[in-house]
């Protein structure tokens, strides 16, 4: 397409070439954000399948291997849901981030449950998701 043809379609090209982007005001502006906002909100994430879990000392649980360090909107409070082996599924969230590794960037994000939850409610394979 030539640059006439994608303006009139009220996208422009990006400045690398690499995709398009909506040229603000337009209606494909505004259809891109409403899509970005959905999805980027309604669609769980998947992090991890949980291979080892410790209870320490009463007062907490961890499960590993722990959260991709890549992983956008990680903190305190973020919602996540443990998709149990046996099909059951438990809301929960993250209570405190309890280990990044600043000396490795590619160590997964440690982190603890809630007192609620217990070393026995998360069996091994047990699947951790961001919602």
């Amino acid at each position: 397409m030539t640059r006439q043809n994608t303006t009139l379609l009220g996208y422009e090209n990006s400045s690398y070439g690499r995709g398009v982007k909506a040229k603000a005001n337009s209606p494909s502006f505004w259809m891109l954000t409403l899509l970005l906002v959905a999805t980027s909100h309604a669609m769980p994430e998947f992090l991890y399948r949980v291979d080892d879990v410790f209870d320490l000392g009463g007062r907490c649980v961890v499960a590993t291997p722990g959260i991709p360090p890549e992983t956008p909107d990680i903190r305190n409070g973020t919602p996540l849901e443990l998709r149990r082996p046996d099909g059951s599924v438990v809301q929960t969230q993250i209570a405190d981030i309890a280990f990044v590794d600043p000396f490795d960037p590619k160590r997964p994000i440690q982190f603890s449950f809630p007192s609620g939850i217990k070393k026995q409610d998360i069996p091994v394979g047990t699947e951790v998701w961001m919602t």
